[in-house]
């Protein structure tokens, strides 16, 4: 595929996923069918309590702790009234269908809640972006998302923090596939990168 044709998928998922968070907005956040929040704050602070247990007693037991330090201590930076809006939360390349450069369809929402757009978005940026330093696949998906959802100021700053709890989601495909999670090499040298990779967001901020 080429360099055009990337662009121009990465154009379409954002007016995707922009006009998802712009249609679909609610009064509470929660998850689907099921308990609802105060605030985002709230529901976020739940969420990210529900991770770190899952650590106690494993190899990162200490680095989930850390993380959790970091969050909660970071919550300022979501303590005012986000528009609560549908997200699919799982948008990585394996649940979007395309052909001839279209996006024919999306799978698994399962996983959808009423939240934080930036907390979708987020995530989004770490399954396509990151690892490749794609600035100019990102710069093409966030203008089509502007075009209809636009950006609450400090959004760089939250991001990291985002950028951070997702790390946790990693950790626990660490520990639950091991070997087959490795990607770059041994375990031991996964592990390694992980841990680089979140004490630097940390170290950053």
């Amino acid at each position: 595929m080429t360099h055009e044709q990337q662009l121009e998928i990465y154009r379409a998922l954002g007016m995707l996923v922009g006009q998802l968070h712009s249609k679909h907005i609610y009064e509470k956040c929660s998850h689907l069918q099921s308990q609802q929040y105060a605030s985002w704050k709230h529901m976020f602070s739940d969420i990210i309590q529900k991770q770190i247990t899952l650590f106690n007693g494993t190899i990162f037991e200490e680095l989930g702790n850390r993380i959790h330090k970091y969050l909660i201590d970071n919550l300022h930076l979501i303590d005012y009234d986000i528009v609560p809006r549908l997200l699919h939360m799982d948008l990585h390349c394996g649940n979007i269908l395309v052909s001839n450069t279209k996006i024919t369809g999306i799978l698994d929402a399962e996983d959808a809640i009423i939240g934080h757009n930036e907390y979708e978005l987020m995530r989004i940026e770490k399954a396509h972006f990151e690892e490749n330093n794609k600035n100019d696949y990102r710069e093409e998906f966030m203008s089509s998302y502007n075009c209809y959802v636009k950006l609450d100021d400090g959004y760089e700053e939250r991001r990291q923090m985002y950028s951070l709890s997702r790390e946790l989601v990693g950790m626990k495909c660490f520990l639950d596939y091991g070997d087959k999670y490795a990607q770059n090499g041994s375990v031991e040298e996964e592990k390694k990168n992980m841990e680089d990779k979140i004490k630097r967001i940390i170290n950053m901020n």
